[in-house]
């Protein structure tokens, strides 16, 4: 009788990390806003490309339809949102970005150049 190894297996290596992104925050009417998005893009083309994204919907109340179309309307232009903050997760479908808890917010201060 052969004897059988039992196969080892490998501890999975969490680590936590923090990264800063752009908090896009929607305002009524939406498409005044994305118009806000355009004249923005057209002043730095592809700015928001590659870059992390959060969408917070804590201002406006948008159907889930309504969540779904804003999202496609921004990878449209190339800006992919990898969170969303400020809405209840029934709101959000599987095919959407997932629901950001936890969130810390920082303060940015304009400072007046020397």
């Amino acid at each position: 009788m052969q004897a059988r190894a039992e196969p080892t297996r490998q501890q999975v290596r969490l680590r936590g990390r923090s990264y800063v992104a752009f908090v896009f925050c929607p305002f009524v009417p939406i498409v005044g806003w994305l118009e806000e998005i355009d004249a923005t893009l057209a002043r730095s083309p592809g700015f928001f490309v590659g870059k992390p994204v959060v969408l917070d919907l804590s201002a406006v109340d948008l159907s889930q339809s309504a969540i779904a179309h804003l999202v496609t309307s921004l990878e449209g232009r190339n800006i992919r949102v990898l969170g969303i903050e400020g809405v209840e997760k029934a709101q959000l479908t599987a095919r959407m970005p997932p629901l950001l808890t936890g969130i810390r917010h920082c303060v940015l201060q304009q400072t007046k150049p020397e």
